[in-house]
């Protein structure tokens, strides 16, 4: 039996779901069966050298590779290539703190290998072979047709693993696809109306406006910056909390490559996702008692504590970054006349309590929060939720509705009694369907023919 494959290649974590023998979504787990369903998006090397000969990067056979199971990984593991994939010089990389010889490319190559084939936890050994993957990826980089991160992906999973059938759709996307299949199994009716999505992973913030008819989506408008994620997003705060928190410990920050801290950080992260209910419970409290408590919301490793201020301090860049990114897309929204039906937070930054009021300072106070978690099936991983929206559209569960997204045509030049005349002759329309009625549409009304 070949398997056909949902993947969220994510900045900080990748997930992998498929279906199972009896149509069953399943969520892939590394390393083996009781292992996570949030990989760490993290690859440690050691080159296999000869005494005398230092390692050339472009010889990937005399590397060991493998993919961490938990926090505690040194200089040589390699971070964050996802972001990185798109640029192409060394200094580039580099001012995105990557220090290690291998190119995001070669990382991305060999990470792939060992989740999906090389390793004896991959998902070949475990599961089975692998018939179609349908990767999610930011909407930004299915909009550009020679975006190089997409190239790069293309090449890896169609030429060198051998994957038949590959597609790529955008996260948000794949989020509405499993919200709504999820909503209309719970309440057994369609869900229609417009989806505010936002993702908050270790990269980026992005938010996006889904258009839901049952299965039909249409991704009408989406806004993120990708360009400056790692020094804002997911990832930038928990690197910030962990700074503060070591600091208020050792009384000394710790150094870049400090083996604990990168331990914080994995441990920071399940804290997180463990205490969400009880943790909104604090903050509310807090909020009514006193503005802002020294009492510890969250206790990492039994060594370090996080209080209410040290939370916000560290939140607040990411919070100017959302409010931002959220303003530029409501304000297309209002424009336009877009109403919005539904919220839904997805990305495992999202689980930070904070970045949900953060969200709703933006919003009129009567558009309803989708609650994830209610919506999920008892056995469904939430972490999982763009991976199970990637397979459904790889089974044609959930109808994706594709525009164009410009204008395409000509500038016609020619003399007309002496006189140079200059006009556009588009050929198909921006907001047109590719196939079915009404789209596209050729030659514009109103084209000036010469």
């Amino acid at each position: 039996m070949k398997y056909r494959v949902g993947l969220d290649f994510g900045t900080t974590a990748t997930k992998i779901a498929y279906l199972d023998g009896q149509d069953r979504l399943q969520a892939f787990r590394y390393p083996g069966p009781t292992g996570a369903v949030s990989i760490p998006s993290v690859l440690e090397y050691q080159a296999t050298e000869h005494a005398g000969e230092r390692h050339r990067p472009a010889a990937l056979p005399s590397m060991r590779f493998h993919i961490p199971e938990d926090g505690d990984y040194g200089a040589s593991a390699c971070e964050h290539f996802k972001v990185l994939l798109p640029l192409v010089r060394r200094e580039q990389w580099a001012t995105q703190g990557w220090s290690v010889d291998l190119s995001p490319e070669e990382v991305t190559r060999a990470y792939f290998r060992q989740l999906l084939h090389d390793n004896l936890h991959s998902f070949t050994r475990q599961v089975g072979a692998i018939d179609t993957v349908v990767i999610a990826l930011p909407h930004a980089w299915l909009e550009t047709p020679d975006h190089r991160g997409k190239q790069i992906l293309q090449r890896l999973f169609s030429q060198e693993f051998g994957v038949a059938n590959l597609q790529f759709h955008s996260e948000a996307r794949c989020a509405a696809a499993y919200i709504a299949h999820c909503y209309q199994q719970r309440h057994h009716r369609a869900l229609v109306g417009t989806l505010l999505v936002c993702d908050l992973g270790g990269g980026s913030f992005q938010v996006a406006l889904c258009r839901v008819h049952g299965q039909h989506i249409e991704v009408v408008d989406h806004d993120g910056d990708r360009a400056h994620g790692l020094s804002v997003a997911g990832a930038a705060f928990d690197r910030s909390l962990a700074l503060t928190a070591y600091t208020a410990v050792h009384g000394v920050p710790p150094s870049p490559h400090c083996a604990h801290l990168h331990t914080f950080r994995r441990a920071f992260a399940t804290v997180k996702v463990r205490e969400h209910d009880t943790l909104l419970q604090l903050l509310a409290l807090q909020q009514k008692t006193t503005t802002l408590s020294d009492t510890p919301l969250y206790v990492v490793q039994n060594t370090y504590t996080v209080d209410g201020e040290q939370l916000r301090r560290s939140f607040q860049p990411l919070a100017t970054h959302i409010v931002a990114i959220l303003a530029r897309l409501l304000a297309r929204a209002t424009v336009r006349k877009r109403s919005i039906d539904h919220v839904v937070l997805v990305g495992e930054g999202s689980r930070l309590p904070l970045v949900l009021p953060a969200i709703l300072t933006q919003l009129d106070d009567q558009v309803p929060v989708l609650q994830v978690d209610t919506l999920l099936p008892d056995n469904a991983e939430r972490a999982a939720t763009v991976a199970y929206g990637a397979v459904l559209l790889a089974q044609h569960c959930g109808r994706p509705v594709a525009r164009y997204p410009h204008t395409i045509g000509i500038f016609a030049h020619w003399r007309e009694k002496g006189v140079m005349v200059e006009s556009f002759l588009p050929f198909i329309e921006a907001g047109t369907v590719p196939t079915g009625p009404g789209g596209p549409q050729f030659l514009c009304d109103g084209a000036k023919t010469p």
